[in-house]
């Protein structure tokens, strides 16, 4: 029978590693990606595709104002800071989308 010694199968892990290293360090790399395309976004500028009539907690549809809260806006399923476009109740001014007490 042929005897292998214990040491002969590090041996081997060795060279394997060793040569997968080389291989990394002088390889060229490649191009494997895609490209990205960025643009302002703003969270609301999101088309809804389908005809399913989405609600938020309040009972507005999304994307429209809250009927319930002034300055809220339905964004998604989450009701968010927008009196840009949905206005404030009297006595309050819109800054940086939220309603403040003047």
């Amino acid at each position: 029978m042929l005897k292998i010694d214990s040491n002969y199968y590090g041996r081997i892990l060795i060279v394997l590693l060793v040569t997968t290293l080389a291989a990394l360090q002088f390889s060229e790399p490649s191009i494997t990606g895609f490209a990205v395309k960025e643009t302002q976004f703003s969270e609301f500028d999101v088309e809804l595709y389908g005809n399913e009539q989405h609600v938020c907690a309040d009972g507005s549809f999304y994307q429209e104002c809250s009927s319930l809260i002034k300055g809220k806006f339905c964004n998604l399923g989450k009701l968010v800071d927008y009196c840009d476009l949905c206005g404030c109740d009297p006595g309050e001014v819109c800054e940086n989308r939220e309603c403040v007490a003047e």
